[in-house]
């Protein structure tokens, strides 16, 4: 185990509580109490009991290395530490670590966790990457490569409020459309897209992605704007198939976008 850095950095902890908190903090007391559970989004929630208002750090090891820490002072007699795996977590074979509990005097509570093998594979068994994001028109086409159990599926925001969710699609290379709406423009200029996978992880970002006021006006101007194509497979080598009908319909519909766009014989997007 790592007991011998566990005890040198208990002896740290203790010798900072006595300088920094002073006799008064000398009875100081905590413990884990509680399931330790994983939330949505993967973030590991850690329940400790208080019976004082001290202030309180969570320590993680992993395979004798100190992987995070977090302090926290609490309200009242419970307090709850959250803890979000990084990629070398899930790198690792033994999904196990140590959370200790470190108070003024040093260490006072420890207890060992396993993740279970059902929510590694959903968590951190899944990786991807957005690639250069090009635009026809009102249609933006997000580019993603994506590995692992999946589902996947990309997100677009703006200034904090989720605007649109493209429907889920598996491991691959993929082109994800967005039609551009009036709903992109309540804030700030430009949105975030985001691509997420299993139990909500986030895998990568583009934040902002901008395009020009003017796309936006006549993007939002448009009545009924159509629903975005279908996603659409890259990775296959051989030769295009024929749009479906979904996607050909879509297709129709962002045509009647183009030509709305030529307001007093000037195109207000420049072709691509």
């Amino acid at each position: 185990m790592k007991l011998g850095k566990k005890l040198a950095a208990g002896a740290v902890a203790a010798l900072v509580g006595t300088l920094v908190f002073g006799a008064s903090a000398a009875n100081a007391d905590a413990w884990f109490e509680g399931e330790i559970r994983v939330l949505e989004g993967c973030v590991v929630e850690v329940p400790v009991e208080v019976d004082d208002d001290a202030v309180y750090e969570l320590q993680v090891w992993q395979d004798e290395q100190l992987y995070s820490t977090t302090g926290s002072d609490p309200e009242g007699q419970s307090l709850t530490f959250y803890w979000t795996p990084g990629a070398s977590f899930y790198a690792g074979s033994d999904h196990t670590v140590d959370f200790d509990l470190v108070g003024p005097e040093g260490l006072l509570d420890s207890t060992e966790w396993t993740m279970p093998e059902d929510v590694v594979a959903a968590c951190g068994g899944n990786d991807g990457s957005i690639g250069e994001i090009t635009r026809a028109e009102c249609l933006v086409s997000i580019p993603v490569s994506t590995q692992g159990p999946g589902p996947f599926w990309i997100e677009v925001w703006d200034d904090n409020q989720l605007i649109y969710t493209s429907p889920e699609f598996d491991a691959g290379e993929h082109s994800v459309p967005w039609v551009i709406t009036a709903a992109a423009g309540k804030g700030a200029a430009g949105v975030g897209i985001v691509l997420a996978g299993g139990e909500g992880s986030l895998l990568d970002w583009v934040d902002p992605y901008e395009f020009p006021d003017e796309v936006l006006a006549a993007c939002s101007a448009v009545p009924n704007p159509p629903t975005p194509p279908a996603i659409v497979s890259t990775a296959s080598s051989g030769p295009a198939a024929a749009p479906a009908a979904p996607f050909a319909a879509a297709t129709a519909a962002l045509a009647l976008i183009a030509a709305a766009l030529v307001i007093g014989g000037r195109r207000l997007m420049p072709r691509k």
